[in-house]
């Protein structure tokens, strides 16, 4: 029987981004400010947009 796994491969590998590291947001479009208000969410503090 199969064991019940992650969604998110990145995560189970620890290759995940940690929230003390900085994100680029390339395009302040519709696109790139919800990624950025998607990571403040989940607690990111480093963004940059260009």
């Amino acid at each position: 029987m199969m064991q019940p796994q992650p969604l998110d491969p990145a995560i189970a590998l620890g290759k995940a981004p940690k929230a003390y590291e900085p994100v680029v947001i390339v395009g302040g479009g519709l696109a790139g400010i919800s990624a950025a208000l998607e990571l403040v969410i989940f607690g990111f503090q480093n963004l940059y947009m260009i």
